[in-house]
């Protein structure tokens, strides 16, 4: 006989962040250490009796540990915010293989403070430690940081697993550290892919911090109908103001719009790609270095094959020496 296990739900009852076995409630910290337990994939949602418009959890007991494949879905009528108030990652995901899904939810206020060790450091918001695919569906992170050394990934970080966005937003996120790579999101090895979403107004602050929006070490760029705008690298020889790439970067009906180098020798202030970079149906527009001896305003490339059809490259500059 075919033996097929049923896939677990849980429900979160209340926006406190407890746990506390005899309280008749479940928060979403034990819905996770219940889908923990239970082998395989499983997924959490939230009682819409309960979690009505402007509704948040604040995290008091540090970051949501998983360690299963789960997909967390909030309620959609009624976006749901998930706060750490600047005291903690929101979410780190420990699992060798296994997937995380997050929808209908805005993450923010996640930090890490320490220099990085071994990765521990790096994602302000999510640390995803899987060879599996970290999904986005109608998400927003927001408002989230790392603040040392070689943390990278201001938002999020994989290691050594894709990133994919649908429909979703990472804006206003930040590095602080010297080396820390990815104001927005960085991948160590996998793919970052973007779909119907939006990466805009990240930051990396210190030298040898590339990818002021997004950066992936190994990994290809993909965006379908997105946009990366106004992010900025500040520091020297911080590549990619928007978009940093050692595997390719692929643009289909996309904008890479008003993003910015402004250390010495940074360049590509919309996108620095080593690998094949294209562009199909898309505008590379008002991106720009500032820096002495930054080369690329809106592209730099090293060793790639480019390729660009029905697309537009205007009104990008340097400024520096």
């Amino acid at each position: 006989l075919e033996m097929r296990r049923v896939l677990a739900a849980f429900s979160v009852t209340t926006m406190a962040d407890v746990v506390d076995a005899n309280d008749s409630v479940t928060s979403l910290r034990e819905a996770i250490v219940s889908a923990n337990d239970s082998i395989g994939p499983d997924s959490i949602t939230f009682d819409v009796s309960v979690f009505s418009a402007g509704a948040k959890i604040d995290l008091l007991l540090g970051q949501l540990d998983v360690t299963e494949s789960v997909t967390i879905t909030g309620p959609s009528a009624h976006p749901l915010t998930i706060d750490a108030q600047g005291d903690s990652r929101v979410i780190g995901f420990f699992a060798s293989a296994g997937d995380l899904t997050l929808e209908d939810l805005t993450i923010r206020g996640g930090r890490t403070t320490d220099d990085d060790v071994s990765s521990s450091q790096s994602g302000g918001a999510i640390r995803f430690a899987s060879a599996g695919t970290l999904t986005l569906n109608r998400a927003t992170v927001i408002d989230n940081r790392t603040t040392g050394s070689e943390a990278r990934g201001g938002a999020i970080f994989a290691e050594p697993g894709d990133v994919v966005l649908n429909q979703s937003l990472v804006s206003r996120n930040s590095t602080e550290g010297v080396s820390a790579h990815g104001g927005g999101v960085f991948a160590s090895a996998g793919d970052v892919s973007l779909v119907d979403s939006e990466v805009s107004e990240n930051a990396t602050m210190q030298d040898s911090a590339d990818g002021g929006g997004l950066a992936t070490a190994n990994g290809q760029v993909t965006l379908l109908r997105s946009s990366v705008t106004g992010n900025s690298t500040l520091g020297s020889a911080a590549d990619g103001g928007g978009i940093f790439s050692v595997g390719g970067v692929s643009l289909d009906a996309s904008v890479v719009a008003e993003n910015s180098t402004a250390g010495q020798d940074a360049d590509g202030g919309g996108v620095f790609a080593n690998g094949s970079f294209s562009l199909l149906g898309s505008d590379v527009s008002g991106n720009f270095t500032e820096g002495r001896f930054a080369a690329g305003g809106a592209i730099a490339t090293e060793s790639a094959d480019v390729m660009i059809e029905n697309s537009s490259i205007t009104n990008n500059r340097t400024t520096g020496e």
